[in-house]
């Protein structure tokens, strides 16, 4: 376990950079997008009258 714990805190880093290349933003910034994206389509919902 100590192991796998070093070997995700060493290679952490690079997983984040990578991700962030191909998403194109941080990833706190593309939640940030999902969540504002959720809530828009919430108001758009049609509902039977």
């Amino acid at each position: 376990m100590v192991g796998a714990r070093e070997l995700i805190e060493r290679n952490g880093p690079l997983l984040f950079g990578a991700m962030e290349k191909a998403v194109g933003a941080p990833p706190h910034k593309a939640r940030a997008l999902r969540e504002a994206k959720t809530a828009a389509e919430k108001h758009f919902v049609m509902t039977s009258a």
